[in-house]
């Protein structure tokens, strides 16, 4: 998984030019079929095409095309935002965690191009990019838009953002597969509990935020460890929404370049595999309703 929030912009070169066919779905899946929406069965079979190329991997392209087919997600507001969508609607005042879509209006573009104006010329930024950036601003305020207020909610709200809901499923099956190899047994289980905190509430309240910098910040004795803490950090940056990611592959991706650079082959094979044959049943059956577009 990179970001599920980022539109999918990738293609399988590999499938575009020597197309697999007469792949069957995984087993696990045939419970499931009757169940899914077509856009998502057809993903489905793609990822089963592509891993039978070789048996290993399945390109990010046909991973992300899955994840967007399981419908919206949420991310929460910071406190500013949720203070303006509580004076915008009341009914939302004491919720502990008001969240929205993704794709939701809720800062007027002009208001974004103001600050960026601002920071601009706060760090002296050469006249001509401090020009595009005003005539920016100018056009924003030429087409003021309506703020999708409505479109926040309070978490949690699982049936609202399934896309969520089974994300962090996913992430929760891929974090069990790679990280105990690498940080070792005794290790896991805090890691595992920041984790399932994450996933629970998409934020790291104070607490897990000092756990997380204590774990990037942590000497590690030996290269095993130090990849195993380096993608226990990057999974609660990703559930958690930490905005400190810096790493663009999938979530999936990731797990296995770094299973396959710590000399873990076995583990680094059976990644993609264990994608679509545990996490993608698993987020299935959390998932009781689809979006309407499929």
């Amino acid at each position: 998984m990179s970001d599920p929030l980022e539109a999918t912009e990738y293609v399988c070169e590999r499938c575009a030019h020597a197309p697999v066919t007469s792949v069957p779905l995984p087993f696990v899946l045939d419970d499931l079929v009757q169940t899914m929406p077509p856009r998502l069965l057809d993903a489905l079979a793609d990822c089963a095409r592509c891993l039978a190329h070789d048996g290993v991997h399945i390109d990010r392209a046909h991973v992300e095309a899955v994840h967007t087919c399981f419908g919206a997600f949420a991310i929460p507001l910071e406190p500013w935002l949720a203070e303006r969508a509580v004076v915008a609607r009341p009914e939302l005042a004491g919720a502990a965690l008001l969240v929205v879509d993704v794709d939701a209006t809720i800062v007027d573009p002009a208001e974004n191009w103001q600050r960026r104006l601002d920071a601009l010329r706060t760090l002296e930024a050469p006249e001509v990019v401090i020009a595009q950036a005003r005539a920016s601003l100018e056009r924003a305020r030429a087409h003021p838009v309506s703020l999708e207020w409505e479109r926040v909610a309070a978490w949690p709200c699982p049936s609202r953002f399934p896309g969520t809901t089974a994300f962090g499923a996913i992430a929760k099956v891929m974090a069990e597969h790679a990280l105990p190899p690498l940080v070792g047994a005794h290790a896991w289980e805090p890691i595992r509990s920041a984790i399932d905190r994450a996933i629970d509430e998409l934020r790291l309240d104070a607490s897990f935020l000092s756990y997380r910098h204590a774990l990037s910040n942590e000497p590690a004795h030996t290269d095993l460890r130090a990849r195993g803490l380096e993608l226990a950090v990057r999974f609660l940056d990703e559930l958690g929404h930490t905005d400190l990611r810096t790493n663009q592959d999938t979530l999936v991706d990731d797990c296995h370049f770094t299973l396959a650079s710590a000399g873990l082959a076995a583990e680094a094979a059976s990644v993609h595999r264990t994608w679509l044959e545990v996490a993608i049943p698993r987020a299935l059956r959390l998932v009781s309703s689809w979006p309407s577009d499929l």
